[in-house]
């Protein structure tokens, strides 16, 4: 799903961004299983919405893939703690709001549902 994406999907999980799979328990396994799965889906939504040619879809796929930000489909999949953990995060470094904002952004364009429902 683009460069980048474990490690922002283990910073969102872990505040770590260390790709080191022998340490990422089985929850942090199937939750970014699930986060990847739901990015996959709102790309394959989001291009069959799109109306592009198919000769264009390695440049629109680019672009889709620098504006999705992975840990908003993680949230959903996270444990409680993590959740909290990872609002704690955000809070601290000042990025809860734009995340928040990905967040809706996300829902009101169809790509994921509203967590917790």
């Amino acid at each position: 799903m683009g460069s980048g994406t474990d490690a922002r999907l283990n910073v969102a999980l872990t505040g770590n961004p260390n790709p080191n799979i022998q340490k990422v328990t089985n929850q942090e396994l199937i939750t970014k299983t699930i986060a990847l799965e739901k990015m996959q889906q709102a790309q394959n939504y989001a291009w069959n919405k799109s109306g592009i040619s198919p000769d264009k879809f390695n440049s629109w796929q680019a672009d889709f893939n620098k504006k999705v930000k992975p840990e908003v489909f993680a949230f959903d999949a996270m444990t409680p703690k993590q959740q909290q953990d990872f609002v704690t995060r955000k809070t601290k470094d000042g990025s809860l709001g734009a995340f928040r904002k990905d967040l809706t952004s996300m829902v009101q364009q169809g790509f994921i549902d509203i967590p917790g429902r």
